[in-house]
């Protein structure tokens, strides 16, 4: 049998949240912030942004340890990137 991704997370998804702290951690802002800057600079961080963000609504501790992955990703890659420069 095939199932979705997620199907078996628990149905009260919001009062894990409360009961396991995770309504105070930030990750929506977080994952709005990494699907800013893939679209915009990083197109190396699509594939995680758009994976981790559909967890929004129902994440955990786990999706959250994914998310600070991400920036420590982001903190050690800071001087790669793409330079164009004019034709010779």
């Amino acid at each position: 049998m095939v199932t979705r991704e997620g199907e078996g997370k628990s149905n009260n998804t919001h009062k894990n949240m409360e009961e396991g702290g995770l309504k105070n951690i930030p990750y929506r802002e977080a994952i709005g912030s990494l699907l800013n800057l893939s679209n915009a600079r990083r197109p190396d961080l699509r594939y995680a942004v758009n994976s981790l963000s559909k967890n929004q609504n129902n994440y955990t501790l786990e999706d959250w340890e994914k998310v600070k992955q991400v920036f420590c990703y982001l903190h050690g890659t800071t001087n790669y990137g793409l330079h164009y420069t004019g034709q010779r």
